[in-house]
């Protein structure tokens, strides 16, 4: 449904959007005549002239990036205290019109905060601790595999994920297989903040097929988690 519900909204933005484009590079087909045409596309009676050309391409642009961002999906995955970064984020997903499904997993439901404060962003959620006192019994990563499972392949999804390492690793594997892409924001003592200390490097894969270190205070905390060493 939700699948159907964004296809309906992309299409009419992409016909809207085609008919600016082809204003934009000086043709009006597949309506000849200029005034029917400003009058189909900008919606209102009484108009004879189109945009300005340049002015049409940029507002055709902006109507394919909407309609693209109104497919997308984000799937934030959030272990314990990993919650933290992710109101900001969803408060960015819900301006964008992005349509965001929170993973949340903890020990125990006492340790689950602010759920009201992602619903009222619209933001769906999954829950899951692991004695089983609220959610689904279990680590966090299993819903997120039934999840992208059942998604359609070509939809973009782009999952964020916070927490422990070894939920990291496993949510950067989770993603691998169903080839979707995936930042996380690692975990590292950081001694100094600075790049000085050297204390939170992360092994990174470099062009040559092997692998070379980089300061996550610098590079990071936020990583690309295709292109972490997780071995």
């Amino acid at each position: 449904m939700n699948m159907l519900v964004a296809s309906l909204t992309f299409l009419p933005l992409f016909t809207v959007a085609f008919a600016h484009y082809l204003w934009a590079f000086g043709n009006t087909w597949p309506i000849r005549n200029e005034a029917l045409l400003a009058q189909t596309v900008v919606g209102r009676p009484g108009i004879t002239k189109m945009p300005n050309r340049f002015v049409t391409f940029v507002v055709a642009t902006a109507l394919i990036v909407f309609g693209i961002v109104a497919l997308s999906l984000a799937d934030p995955v959030a272990g314990g205290v990993g919650l933290a970064p992710f109101w900001t984020l969803a408060q960015s997903l819900a301006a964008r019109g992005t349509r965001a499904t929170l993973f949340y997993g903890a020990r125990r439901a006492e340790e689950l905060f602010y759920l009201d404060v992602f619903r009222n962003l619209g933001v769906e959620l999954v829950l899951t601790t692991e004695d089983g006192s609220a959610g689904e019994k279990g680590r966090v990563i299993a819903p997120l595999d039934r999840a992208l499972a059942a998604r359609n392949a070509d939809r973009p999804v782009t999952i964020y994920a916070c927490g422990p390492e070894g939920m990291l690793e496993s949510t950067a594997r989770t993603a691998a297989r169903f080839d979707r892409r995936c930042e996380v924001s690692v975990e590292r003592i950081m001694g100094c903040g600075m790049g000085g200390c050297y204390s939170c490097v992360v092994p990174m894969k470099d062009e040559a097929g092997g692998f070379h270190h980089v300061r996550s205070c610098i590079t990071g905390p936020v990583i690309d988690a295709a292109q972490i060493v997780w071995d």
